[in-house]
């Protein structure tokens, strides 16, 4: 079984929250990470991600860098514990 990592991604600042989260999703497929998405208000999205070490970072890249209506001023990021059932769906990726 790879190794896996889960973390949560708190994006912080200016973006529309009908695109945003569609962009996240299609890099999120292109990345073949799996997790969700979700827009929490106008300034703040939420990401819950799983997968590759190095794809994580790199969707966490992505996201710092965004599409070019989106200007994100900062991300936190927090470690999870891998869920099990990431382990049997490594490339379902939803938005809430």
């Amino acid at each position: 079984m790879p190794k896996l990592v889960t973390v949560t991604l708190l994006i912080h600042g200016q973006f529309p929250n009908d695109t945003f989260p569609e962009w996240i999703l299609s890099r999120a497929k292109r990345l073949n990470v799996s997790g969700w998405v979700k827009a929490s208000g106008d300034h703040l999205v939420e990401i819950f991600l799983s997968g590759d070490p190095i794809l994580v970072d790199a969707m966490e890249v992505a996201c710092s860098l965004g599409p070019i209506d989106a200007q994100v001023s900062s991300i936190d990021k927090k470690q999870e514990n891998t869920p099990e059932e990431h382990y049997r769906h490594p490339a379902l990726f939803i938005r809430y």
